[in-house]
């Protein structure tokens, strides 16, 4: 006797649901308001590639003791 009755009321549930979907359809759709202006923002300046990266040799270098004593010591990395 239980399935019947869920059957009935699931099939009341689609049913109603169906019909508010079928009256959303119907009503037109709104364009969105302006946005509001944003006095920081500006337009972006773009750089090209070779503006931004800058390839040079470091005044020097001194790597930490443990570095040297882990890693270059022990042969994983070169003198």
């Amino acid at each position: 006797m239980r399935k019947p009755k869920y059957a009935l009321g699931g099939a009341g549930l689609l049913l109603s649901v169906s019909i508010l979907a079928a009256q959303a359809q119907t009503v037109q759709p709104t364009t969105p308001p302006d946005p509001p202006t944003f006095d920081a923002q500006g337009t972006p300046t773009f750089v090209g590639i070779k503006d931004i990266f800058e390839y040079k040799a470091l005044p020097e270098y001194h790597e930490p003791e443990w570095v040297k004593t882990k890693y270059v010591d022990a042969g994983t990395l070169p003198a």
